[in-house]
């Protein structure tokens, strides 16, 4: 058997905000089958360009990584009710639709999501 291996990387700017702001995604699919993804959001922080949130499928099951500007760890949050043929649009609609809040909780002034 032949294995057929995809990676993609898009790379996506709001037309109505900053196109600073950027939804990166890369899916791996094998035979048509998606069998690992990543959905970053990244926005300027102190003129440069941070990553703040992701969204993948590491370790087997679905779940976000929120960073802090501070040395505080990251902030794992699990998905498990979220299909992983769903994963992608989720991840994109939610950082589209709540990137002040993760970027208020990178920075400091939310204590919680």
């Amino acid at each position: 058997m032949r294995w057929q291996i995809q990676s993609e990387v898009i790379r996506r700017k709001w037309e109505d905000q900053s196109p600073a702001r950027t939804i990166s995604v890369r899916v791996s699919v094998i035979s048509g089958k998606m069998l690992d993804f990543a959905v970053v959001l990244r926005v300027p922080v102190a003129s440069e360009l941070r990553e703040i949130a992701r969204y993948d499928y590491a370790h087997g099951f679905i779940h976000i990584d929120i960073q802090r500007e501070s040395s505080d760890p990251l902030r794992h949050q699990y998905r498990d009710k979220i299909p992983l043929k769903q994963a992608v649009r989720y991840a994109t609609d939610d950082f589209q639709a709540n990137w002040q809040t993760y970027l208020d909780f990178y920075r400091g002034k939310k204590a919680d999501l």
